[in-house]
């Protein structure tokens, strides 16, 4: 609608972030298997989506309270607007940006501010704010406005690290996904330069190490399987319940088994994260299985 210069629809938009702020508070697991289905030719909308799911979780994991949950919800859904003014040469790109390609492709962020400004009237100010400073780093070099440390608001800290975990660990046309572990280390090498340290530190906790919706190789004896991370022990996240699927080494799919790695009488353990394209597994038809 915005492309096509049509006014939105506020009160369908607030219908859904009032119908995701619910499923965040009452089903988190169940929105993480959503984030792990991705359809590429829909990147931005998902991106914008899977933000938006990721914040709230965030900002639930921070105890913030239910209306801040929204409008940080809201924030992700809207923060990457503007890209839908961007040429999709420049978006969808394979290669590597000339100088003046990443000049307008940084423009997003003024165009996301100006579409959420005039096109949503009543937007709330948190809402606004976090759009406006998703791109901006601890250390200065972030864009639009170049700010530093305490000059970035905290949602702005936040959602620039909700916004850099999803883009890693998507399927793009010009990169692979990164397992969750990778992207986690590699907040974690840019805490105190991109990063605000603290909140690093928090995602890293609030992520969890095998998150609902994660891939997994795991291996007993001379067993290996692969199997989709069900539901994480808050106690040890080491040992999660998961649903094993695939035979490694006979290369052929299973019948669905849940396993929970913490009982006593269970040998398998984890070997290592993986990612959908290593064994070319379709995420959406494995999800679909794994909860049917």
């Amino acid at each position: 609608k915005i492309h096509d210069k049509k006014a939105l629809d506020v009160t369908e938009i607030e219908n859904i972030i009032g119908q995701l702020l619910s499923s965040v508070l009452n089903n988190p697991e169940a929105l993480w298997f959503m984030t792990r289905i991705r359809k590429q030719d829909a990147y931005l909308m998902e991106h914008s989506l899977n933000v938006g799911i990721m914040l709230g979780l965030f900002a639930q994991h921070l105890g913030f309270e239910e209306t801040l949950i929204q409008e940080l919800i809201l924030a992700g859904f809207l923060h990457d607007v503007g890209k839908i003014m961007i040429p999709d040469k420049i978006i969808n790109k394979p290669g590597r940006l000339t100088t003046e390609e990443y000049r307008i492709m940084k423009g997003h962020v003024v165009l996301s501010r100006e579409i959420a400004e005039h096109q949503y009237q009543g937007l709330p100010s948190v809402s606004l704010t976090t759009i406006i400073h998703h791109h901006e780093k601890v250390n200065g070099l972030g864009y639009p406005m170049g700010l530093e440390d305490l000059e970035i608001p905290f949602y702005g800290k936040m959602i620039s690290i909700v916004d850099v975990f999803d883009a890693l660990t998507a399927k793009r046309c010009y990169k692979d996904e990164m397992t969750n572990i990778s992207a986690l280390r590699m907040l974690m090498s840019e805490s105190g330069k991109s990063f605000d340290p603290y909140l690093v530190t928090q995602f890293i906790k609030f992520i969890g190490t095998y998150p609902a919706g994660t891939l997994v190789e795991l291996t007993s004896g001379e067993f290996e399987r692969l199997a989709i991370i069900e539901h994480v022990h808050t106690d040890n996240p080491l040992t999660p319940k998961v649903v094993i699927f695939y035979d490694v080494k006979n290369k052929h799919y299973l019948e669905i088994e849940g396993v929970d790695l913490s009982a006593k009488n269970c040998n398998f353990e984890i070997k290592r994260a993986i990612t959908p394209q290593d064994y070319n597994i379709d995420m959406a038809e494995l999800v679909l299985r794994c909860l049917s």
